[in-house]
């Protein structure tokens, strides 16, 4: 169970980045006290994560009562994470009531957070240096494909960020239709977007075969999953995951903007995966920036890995 102390701590450490955002990792168990439990805010209703341990269950009355002491609350929601099994279905309501969904905003976009029949709010907040990358970018992004993309928030920040036009590609319906959501709120032309419902290695020779190009290629994937025809697995099918990624960048040059959160992989073993993948398609690499989770609200965390890269001809 997290002390009142660690809880004030890991609060007030947060608080410079309000100014940017309505939804933060107020805390990290993992590495600010107890592996147990993370705990994010979405404009003052909070989510909850509990992960089974050796531990006893976390006392969920008394970390409400905490909670309370310390913040404005309006709801908080708990999702219970067993070790070795799939997450629940979906959230249980401990305390107040949740709203079905809340808009929040963080840095220039809004998003559409969810708390009823879904395992997680919608908003992976360890990505948030990213999508600040995408909304400035150094160079123009040109045409972007965001591919795994969940609810398409490095969508959002690619079209905040002035990009020409954007295809979002995800196996999941429910998920391309959140994403289609995001971009409603955010006012984007819709003649600028692209959303795709289907597998990326299915999808991507068939836009290559229509001559399409990207001047930017996001791939995010999970460690694991499973379509109607192949599985996915970031041990065994990264190459060909960058051989298929590659081969649609512009030869002229393009961003390769990869990340991934998986224990089996170190940040090193991430790059030389790209690396090799450049070489095999006689490309040259430039590093652009190494990419980590939120210092801030994630801090001593080294989950994340991933790259931005510039690839040539």
């Amino acid at each position: 169970m997290p002390t009142l102390p660690q809880l004030k701590t890991a609060i007030e450490k947060r608080a410079p980045l309000l100014n940017d955002t309505e939804a933060l990792r107020i805390f990290h168990g993992e590495t600010e006290g107890d592996p147990r439990i993370s705990i994010e805010s979405f404009a003052g209703h909070l989510w909850v994560y509990e992960w089974e341990t050796a531990q006893p269950r976390v006392d969920q009355g008394l970390l409400v009562q905490e909670l309370r002491s310390l913040m404005e609350v309006k709801s908080i929601s708990w999702n219970y994470r067993p070790r070795g099994g799939k997450a629940h279905d979906e959230a249980v309501a401990i305390d107040g009531t949740p709203p079905a969904s809340v808009i929040v905003r963080e840095l220039s976009s809004k998003y559409d957070i969810r708390f009823q029949q879904v395992r997680h709010a919608g908003l992976f907040l360890d990505h948030l240096p990213l999508r600040r990358w995408l909304e400035n970018p150094p160079m123009k992004l040109g045409r972007v494909i965001n591919t795994f993309s969940y609810t398409g928030s490095l969508s959002m920040a690619a079209m905040q960020g002035g990009a020409e036009f954007v295809t979002t590609l995800d196996l999941s319906r429910p998920t391309i239709d959140w994403a289609r959501k995001n971009a409603e709120l955010n006012g984007f032309p819709a003649e600028k977007m692209n959303f795709i419902f289907g597998d990326y290695f299915e999808w991507l020779p068939r836009l290559k075969k229509r001559g399409e190009l990207f001047q930017t290629f996001i791939v995010d994937p999970p460690s694991f999953s499973r379509g109607d025809k192949k599985t996915f697995s970031t041990k065994t099918d990264l190459p060909a995951l960058f051989d298929a990624a590659i081969e649609m960048l512009d030869p002229k040059g393009a961003y390769l903007i990869a990340s991934v959160n998986s224990e089996f992989l170190t940040p090193e073993q991430f790059l030389r995966s790209i690396r090799e993948a450049a070489a095999r398609a006689k490309r040259s690499l430039q590093i652009v920036q190494e990419l980590v989770a939120d210092p801030v609200q994630f801090p001593n965390s080294n989950h994340l890995k991933g790259w931005i890269v510039r690839l040539r001809a």
